[in-house]
């Protein structure tokens, strides 16, 4: 929408009340597939039989990390998330920061 909002007349964008958000995206550090492959022990018998009968077992980990919910599996999330705040943390202070409009 930014970049539409950027061939837009700025008095048309005023008048629509339209204007550009400024944006930031995070990305973890590592990469969530393989954290998930690394706990793909912690997979209950259940779910394992359920990502092999749909093909999604060992594949690539993406949708073996929608059905993990294991305490070890989160936990190490929230850690990653947790260091990759603190890491980020003068970027994302100044992008939460209120500006001059």
């Amino acid at each position: 929408i930014n970049r539409t909002l950027a061939h837009v007349p700025p008095d048309a964008r005023a008048g629509a009340g339209l204007r550009h958000i400024d944006t930031l995206v995070v990305r973890p550090s590592r990469d969530l597939r393989e954290v998930t492959r690394e706990h793909a022990k912690d997979v209950p018998g259940a779910v394992r039989m359920l990502l092999r009968t749909l093909g999604g077992w060992g594949r690539d980990w993406r949708l073996a990390s929608y059905l993990l919910f294991e305490a070890a599996y989160c936990s190490e999330l929230i850690r990653l998330g947790y260091e990759d705040g603190r890491r980020l943390r003068a970027e994302l202070t100044e992008f939460i920061s209120p500006r001059g409009e």
